[in-house]
């Protein structure tokens, strides 16, 4: 990424292309936003034993130029996004769903679904503008001292 730096002088306008390296504050920038990940891990994402808070985790990859943000919990993606209707229920001593009314049960029943809650959304709309916020800062405190 190349910043174009506009320098005006008495007799017009000329354009001083300078290249700084980004690079020098991905480091800065992606340590604010991780360290802002975790933060908001224990502030959006449900708590009720702690496992799905507990398999977060945040990595690095592409030389800090990007950030992968994720849950390791296999239901992770259901308490985020929710389940839909579905017939039937679950019968512990057959180890098995039971989806076919018989004779003997004609209303086999339907699982209302779940509500997801959506807190990855509103964790990446969070860190968006804190990344914003955190790359400002550090080009401020770099160059425009």
């Amino acid at each position: 990424m190349a910043i174009r730096l506009v320098v005006t002088a008495t007799k017009g306008w000329k354009y001083l292309p300078i290249d700084f390296s980004l690079a020098r504050i991905y480091p800065e920038v992606m340590d604010t936003v991780a360290d802002s990940a975790f933060y908001h891990n224990e502030q959006l994402v449900p708590r009720r034993t702690g496992r799905l808070q507990e398999s977060f985790g945040v990595s690095m990859e592409h030389q800090w130029k990007r950030i992968r943000i994720g849950w390791s919990a296999p239901y992770a993606s259901f308490v985020d996004e929710g389940t839909p209707q579905s017939p039937g229920r679950y019968v512990p001593a057959i180890d098995k769903r039971l989806i076919q009314p018989s004779r003997r049960n004609p209303s086999i029943g339907v699982h209302p679904g779940f509500e997801g809650r959506q807190f990855v959304n509103k964790m990446l709309d969070a860190l968006k503008d804190e990344m914003i916020e955190a790359t400002r800062d550090a080009l401020r405190n770099r160059w425009m001292r």
